[in-house]
């Protein structure tokens, strides 16, 4: 599929008429991902993974808390590498939910409410959920966040995401943004928003789309800069799990 030059939402319209086929290849580990040793090429080879949500530590042991990466609209995979490493790091079990993007955001949270409902329920050691999402994947993940009380806590991250919608997303979803609705019982959300000038994916819009008022949302406006270089749509990613990496392991034992 050939993108558009100005903004790769200006794809959504053929990429909702054309729903793709689910890739037949099994998740990989982190160990595997880690040890192709280049970005591209792991980020390809996670996103050759069938849908749904694939657990990437490989021990598979019970664990007392989880954290789920939520991907974008025509996600390449390699920005989730490193910021993917960076978590397995806090003694959590490691999900990425892999969906088909190419479908408007009523269906993808559906989808996402089913995997994270059925994920507490055959799961019942864990005492807590993360939630990462990113750009299409944080709209996906705030509805899902409005609908789905899952009984334990859960935090959800929402980086560098059209919560008041695109144009695309309007005229093809009838989409205007996410409601004025709080989060269900028990999950706390967090928005992280680009720099409207340095995010490729919405620079060129008129209104940025990241801004919206939610009910409890708190929001961080992030830097134009980061060590040295532009952080733009993708590099959101590490610079948010840098910044909650210390909140994502398991909560505290009870008395």
């Amino acid at each position: 599929m050939r993108r558009a030059p100005l903004s790769p939402w200006f794809g959504f319209a053929l990429c909702v008429a054309l729903s793709g086929a689910c890739k037949p290849s099994e998740a990989p580990t982190l160990a595997e991902l880690q040890a192709i040793g280049d970005a591209d090429k792991a980020g390809a080879r996670l996103m050759d993974s069938p849908h749904g949500l694939l657990r990437l530590d490989a021990d598979g042991g019970a664990k007392p808390a989880a954290v789920i990466a939520v991907h974008g609209f025509e996600s390449r995979g390699k920005e989730w590498i490193d910021p993917l490493l960076a978590l397995a790091d806090n003694g959590v079990e490691v999900y990425f939910f892999h969906w088909n993007d190419k479908q408007c955001p009523d269906g993808g949270a559906k989808l996402l409410g089913e995997a994270l409902r059925d994920l507490v329920a055959r799961s019942p050691h864990l005492k807590k959920l993360s939630v990462v999402a990113h750009s299409y994947g944080g709209v996906i993940t705030t509805l899902t966040a409005q609908q789905a009380a899952l009984g334990i806590p859960v935090d959800v991250q929402i980086v560098a995401s059209p919560l008041a919608s695109v144009p695309k997303m309007k005229t093809l979803c009838d989409f205007d943004g996410v409601p004025a609705a709080a989060a269900a019982e028990s999950i706390t959300w967090h928005q992280w928003r680009t720099v409207h000038s340095e995010d490729g994916a919405f620079k060129d819009l008129e209104v940025d789309p990241q801004v919206i008022e939610l009910p409890g949302l708190d929001v961080t406006q992030l830097p134009a800069e980061y060590e040295g270089g532009r952080l733009g749509h993708n590099r959101s990613i590490t610079y948010v799990v840098r910044e909650i990496d210390a909140k994502i392991g398991p909560a505290p034992a009870g008395p």
